[in-house]
Parts: structure tokens; sequence; C-alpha cells
């Protein structure tokens, strides 16, 4: 399964929503870097970065709205790689995981 990762890419830095937050960002890197003190806020007792925004995103945070739902989590990957049924499962077990390691790499790129 070959993935668009800079769709993906793009993608999260699209869903970034800071309403509600006393932040503003037009810049991809501003963006970035408010989720990421938000996300530090909210979980940084976990150390490891890409472990931390894991867990941010299954829990459903409120700035990066992504998918949680299994037609939804399908649906949404569609638009980045071609996947079969067979491996519909496996995709959605790590969503969370594979969205988780993009951002970091966003954070990483913005030094966020």
């Amino acid at each position: 399964m070959k993935t668009n990762r800079t769709a993906v890419k793009q993608y999260l830095v699209s869903i970034i929503d800071l309403d509600g937050y006393d932040m503003t960002a037009t810049t991809d890197a501003e963006k970035v870097r408010a989720a990421m003190t938000i996300c530090r806020r909210e979980v940084g007792h976990i150390r490891n970065t890409q472990e931390m925004i894991e867990h941010w995103f299954s829990g459903l945070c409120s700035v990066v709205s992504l998918p949680y739902l299994y037609t939804d989590i399908i649906q949404t990957a569609r638009q980045f790689t071609k996947f079969t049924e067979a491996e519909e499962e496996k995709l959605f077990q790590n969503w969370f995981h594979y969205m988780a390691a993009q951002f970091a790499q966003l954070a990483s790129k913005y030094n966020a």
C-alpha cells in the first residue's frame, strides 16, 4: 500500500482548528506549532513526540479533527492510498499511529 505522504501532511494541516484557543495562525508552520503547543499542554507527560501525538489524536483532540469511525477512516484514507478490502482492518488499526507519524514529521520540519 503506497501512500501519498505529502497529501496526508497537507490534509493534517488543513484540519487544524484553533477555534476556542487564544491563538492565531495563518501559515502551515504557525498552525503546526500552535497545535503542538496545545498537544504538549494536554499530553506533555509523554516524552516521545510521536507517541504523544498518537495519544492526543486517539483521545479525539479538538484541534486536529481526525475521523475516528471505521467508515470515515476508510473513506478518508482512500484520498491518499489504494488498498484492498483485506487491508482495511490493518489500515483502521494503524490509523492514529500513521497519522501521528506524519504529524511528528511536520512538527520536526517546522521546529514545533
